[in-house]
């Protein structure tokens, strides 16, 4: 979670004060709200029109929290979300990609994409290599442990879009998409 998000919570893995995450999720909620007379209920909660960056911030919580059960379900202990990005890149892109185009294609740092992925050379589902004319430049390459995840990774995004989009029609999933990505051009 940032640190614009972070408004007193504990620290991911720590529920401090809360008895579960749905009680920190429903306590960043509230935090996130402001005096604004536009308001839906969402689980007893009152959410303000306003308070959507709150909503977002606990959705990507709530989401984190889904994958990271299910990778460890697969027996991928240890890995994030972001993980499953870099694979689906590398997936789509015939099992090796640089380092920098990995970022670009998910909207994270060249150093962030770097910490996940030593994390996944660790684990043995990724080499690297530096590029022979340009030693910046480094490669990621799936390993055959690398490739043979990917039925559970499919499995994984298949349940997670599921559960998402339950109960939305499809003009409904076309409108929130629109929305969010107008948001995010905002920025």
């Amino acid at each position: 979670m940032s640190a614009f998000f972070n408004m007193g919570l504990p620290a991911a893995g720590s529920m401090g004060r809360f008895r579960n995450a749905d009680d920190a999720d429903k306590w960043l909620l509230k935090k996130s709200l402001d005096n604004s007379s536009s308001t839906n209920y969402m689980g007893g909660i009152m959410v303000v029109k306003n308070g959507v960056i709150g909503l977002i911030g606990s959705l990507r919580e709530k989401y984190s929290r889904f994958l990271e059960k299910e990778l460890k379900t697969c027996g991928m202990q240890g890995m994030v979300g972001s993980h499953g990005a870099i694979f689906n890149c590398l997936y789509e892109q015939g099992g090796q990609m640089k380092v920098m185009d990995i970022a670009k294609r998910i909207g994270k740092s060249k150093s962030n994409v770097t910490e996940l992925v030593n994390k996944l050379e660790a684990a043995g589902y990724v080499t690297k290599t530096n590029c022979c004319v340009d030693a910046r430049c480094t490669y990621v390459t799936l390993t055959d442990k690398g490739h043979a995840v990917k039925r559970d990774f499919d499995a994984i995004s298949k349940k997670l879009i599921d559960r998402a989009y339950k109960g939305f029609t499809e003009q409904e999933k076309e409108l929130l998409v629109k929305g969010l990505e107008k948001m995010w051009k905002n920025f």
